[in-house]
């Protein structure tokens, strides 16, 4: 079912005004107020983009003045009409154009049996016209009416002709049609192709890239590994034996030295001991001399020769003992200096032994010490052949990499300019689904009346969706709301309860359960006076002051019910009070007035009857919009409508979803934005040519939007340079020629 269906859109055409607009008049004729501008107003009346002016307009069933400030939506008053001129206009085009586009091309197709039948019917029916439109003649005479029986050869061929082209242009067009259907479908996929092989091929170069980037990165790493690996690793082990080379060098001094010492004292020792043994061969000589002088004195017996004998060897004697004395102290101090030079030369060997050890450990170190050096210098030779390898390998797979990616770059630049050239864009455009944003609300506000062509388009678009998860935006904001929406949503082929509408007023007066207490008139009423038709009556309260103008409702044949529609307050000539009623007459809002007739405040109420939103007004000026809860307390106020909107989109407005609009609507950018609503701009060529849009692009990188035709789908894909999600209202036609695709 579409808001703008073609069922609605003709019976729309056929009734104007329709019934609802009847209704309307009907009850602007019985209300005060100047008359203005209906929501059904006809298609002829659809002028330029209207502005909001001071001048009061006419509400679909009262009839009653209303604040500039409650921004009437002039977009959602002319929304039918202009969208029967702009179907009518389309369809006129289109088919001007298949008619056009057959000719043309209406040697491609053969003649089929339906396509003659057809024609025939066309050529049957000019002739009938022809004949017709032959001046009024006497009865022909018989002469005559067997000339006119004979046939005429012109006129048979000129039917034949006529007929043969007419079912040319018929099998031409048939043959268009499938020849676009195929072709469209043909270019879809190889869209998606060519678009996929080429996601493949950036795919590829980008890894390639990286592993190109990571090659890189291990070449710089194992030359620095290399420069690192120079051997300085062995420096420490060669100062190590270095160091153990000059303790061995001091080792070996210092054997040497003490090695010199004890030969010195060895070389003492053994003149020692050649002193020692002189003294004992002079102490045997002095020994052998007094045996002498002994065994000569022994023999002597004579007193006087032992005395004489004594006397001649006395000095011998005293050199003897004197001798032995001296010899004796010598032989002392040799045995002291040969025990002195023993300890020095025991001491200078035990010294030696302990120099001789360190040596020996010292040795041991050096060994090994040069055994690990001799392992170290292994390794690093192995290293560094290892690392020289893995860096040729990883040079080699460099070089592999850079004309990979060569490859890559020129398949993927050639690919990209073959898919530019034949597409007229460079990056993928998909259809929007539902999978994408669910619901998708239209934003009517949005459209001015220039913009009408788009929206019935856009309405079957949205509600051609399997889900039709659709919905509609407003941000009309006055007391005839519920029935301006419900009755523009039944002029338009739609029920208010399979599609949501999301507007603050409207969702808030819709909610509770209804209530089935009608509103009645007071009993003590003084008078009442009927209109003409009995559809309303001014009724007088007792104070003789106080007067009601009560406004019915009207059942199907157009007949006044029991059910009130409005009821208009007065104190003496001035309007004090509105008050309106639903469809079961239940009230709905009230509007108050000050004496200079100006609107003061505003009432809205749930179906139940529960107050929920109080506008205040200062100067004919929205000044303040309270909002209260089913408790009836006051939960929210706000300044502006706009606030109230933002407010009311945070809360209520679907997470998932989108709202579609038109993108030179500068409010539609601004609610959304403000209350962080996903968009989905529709877009025409003059849009997307501009400065504003360029910059807006740059800044939000959109990627979904709804176009009018595939040539501003085109500009739009070539100004985005990103992939896009897009549907288009109007495809265009086959185009002229067709050339293939770069491979």
């Amino acid at each position: 079912m579409s808001i703008f269906g073609k069922k609605g859109r003709n019976q729309f055409l056929r009734n104007q005004p329709n019934k609802l607009q009847q209704e309307s008049e009907q009850n602007s004729s019985a209300a005060a107020g100047n008359g203005g501008t209906s929501l059904f107003s006809s298609a002829s009346s659809v002028k330029a983009k209207q502005e909001v002016t001071s001048k009061p307009r006419s509400l679909p069933e009262t009839g009653t003045k209303t604040a500039v400030t409650d921004r009437p939506v002039a977009n959602l008053r002319s929304a039918t009409a202009s969208t029967t001129t702009t179907i009518a206009k389309s369809t006129s085009s289109s088919l001007t154009e298949s008619a056009s586009a057959s000719t043309a091309n209406a040697h491609i197709g053969s003649q089929s049996s339906s396509a003659a039948s057809t024609s025939t019917h066309v050529a049957t029916s000019s002739t009938k016209s022809q004949e017709d439109n032959k001046p009024a003649m006497t009865k022909p005479t018989q002469n005559e009416q067997k000339s006119a029986a004979a046939p005429n050869p012109a006129a048979q061929t000129e039917a034949t002709n006529i007929t043969a082209n007419s079912a040319k242009i018929d099998n031409a067009k048939n043959t268009l049609k499938q020849a676009i259907s195929t072709y469209n479908e043909a270019r879809r996929t190889l869209q998606t192709n060519m678009f996929a092989k080429r996601a493949d091929l950036q795919a590829a170069l980008t890894q390639n890239k990286v592993t190109l980037a990571q090659t890189q990165r291990d070449i710089k790493v194992m030359q620095k590994r290399m420069a690192q690996n120079d051997g300085s690793e062995l420096v420490p082990a060669q100062k190590t034996i270095s160091d153990l080379q000059n303790q061995a060098n001091k080792i070996a001094a210092q054997l040497k030295s003490k090695q010199g010492v004890l030969d010195d004292l060895n070389r003492q020792r053994r003149s020692l001991e050649k002193q020692a043994q002189m003294t004992l061969e002079q102490g045997k000589k002095f020994k052998q001399e007094e045996e002498e002088i002994m065994s000569a004195f022994s023999g002597i017996k004579d007193p006087e020769k032992v005395l004489a004998f004594a006397d001649a060897h006395r000095k011998q004697i005293d050199d003897i003992k004197a001798g032995e004395k001296k010899l004796t102290a010598t032989q002392i101090s040799l045995k002291k200096q040969l025990e002195d030079i023993i300890n020095e030369i025991n001491q200078a060997k035990d010294e030696i032994s302990k120099i001789n050890s360190e040596q020996n450990i010292n040795g041991q170190a050096i060994a090994d010490a040069q055994r690990k050096l001799d392992t170290l210098k292994a390794k690093v030779a192995s290293d560094q052949a290892d690392d020289k390898a893995q860096l040729d390998k990883l040079e080699h797979q460099q070089a592999d990499l850079t004309d990979e990616s060569k490859r890559l770059h020129d398949q993927l630049h050639t690919l990209t300019d073959g898919i530019t050239a034949w597409l007229n864009f460079s990056q993928p455009v998909h259809a929007l689904s539902e999978a994408d944003y669910a619901p998708l609300i239209l934003d009517i506000d949005s459209f001015s009346a220039h913009d009408f062509e788009a929206l019935p388009q856009l309405s079957d678009m949205l509600q051609s969706m399997p889900k039709k998860q659709v919905g509609i935006f407003t941000t009309y904001f006055n007391i005839d709301l519920v029935p301006t929406i419900d009755a523009w949503s039944t002029a338009n082929n739609f029920n208010p309860d399979e599609i949501q509408i999301i507007n603050c007023l409207y969702q808030l007066q819709n909610a509770g359960e209804g209530s089935e207490n009608a509103a009645t008139l007071p009993a003590n009423i003084k008078n009442r006076q009927w209109n003409e038709n009995h559809t309303a009556e001014t009724i007088t309260m007792p104070d003789g002051q106080t007067n009601m103008l009560v406004t019915y409702q009207l059942d199907a044949q157009k007949q006044p019910t029991k059910l009130i529609s409005k009821i208009a307050y007065r104190q003496g000539d001035k309007l004090t009070k509105e008050s309106f009623f639903r469809k079961n007459g239940v009230l709905s809002a009230n509007t108050f007035y000050d004496a200079a007739n100006g609107i003061t405040r505003k009432e809205f109420y749930r179906r139940d009857g529960l107050l929920v939103v109080s506008a205040t007004y200062q100067g004919q000026k929205l000044s303040d919009i309270s909002v209260f809860n089913e408790a009836g307390l006051q939960i929210n106020s706000f300044d502006s409508l706009a606030a109230l909107n933002v407010w009311w989109l945070q809360k209520s407005f679907p997470q998932e979803g989108a709202m579609i609009g038109n993108f030179k609507s500068k409010a539609y950018r601004d609610l959304t934005a403000n209350s962080g609503v996903k968009l989905v701009p529709f877009v025409d060529e003059a849009v997307v040519d501009t400065d504003d849009f360029t910059r807006w692009m740059a800044d939000h990188k959109q990627q979904a939007f709804i176009t009018n035709n595939v040539t501003t789908q085109s500009t739009l894909a070539k100004k985005a340079k990103l992939p896009l999600y897009v549907n288009v209202l109007k495809q265009a036609p086959l185009p002229v020629q067709l050339s293939m695709p770069a491979d």
